[in-house]
């Protein structure tokens, strides 16, 4: 009973609020606005999607373009009780992989959740060193199979 609640069942709605617990599992589809390469202050514009894996105990990010994967490696929901903004913290590694050679990049990012849970929007940083603005909506709270940009673009045309 332990496991099935801490897997599916505190994922119900009117559960998961009177629980005071956000619901960020899903598949997300938007845009990151990046100034990496960027001239005259015109940003690199990617179409990328996110899969939130969550449970009551655990949270992953896995962070999917067409070009490269990436993959949280610390990850928090912090809600301030003083003005009830939900924010998802996470530390990244990208792997990147281009003509036989192997490449990783570290970041941070911060998203801010909308207050009807659809939408996520806010900040990135690397190591290589750039930054940008990412903006998500949620696609499908099912994300059973989606681990490729392939794989989140079919699930969009299923939907």
């Amino acid at each position: 009973m332990i496991g099935l609640f801490a897997k599916l069942a505190w994922r119900w709605e009117l559960l998961a609020q009177w629980m005071n617990r956000p619901i960020v599992h899903g598949v997300w589809k938007g845009e990151l606005r990046s100034d990496f390469g960027s001239i005259d202050g015109n940003c690199l514009v990617v179409p990328i999607f996110f899969v939130i894996r969550q449970t009551y105990l655990t949270l992953s990010i896995q962070s999917l373009t067409e070009r490269q994967e990436g993959e949280s490696r610390l990850e928090a929901i912090l809600r301030s009780s003083k003005t009830d903004v939900t924010r998802l913290c996470y530390v990244f590694e990208l792997r990147k992989v281009f003509s036989g050679a192997h490449s990783l990049t570290s970041g941070a990012g911060e998203l801010k959740l909308a207050g009807d849970q659809l939408s996520l929007t806010g900040t990135y940083w690397t190591n290589t060193p750039t930054h940008g603005d990412i903006h998500l909506e949620l696609v499908d709270r099912d994300c059973e199979g989606v681990v490729s940009y392939q794989d989140a673009q079919k699930r969009l045309r299923e939907i």
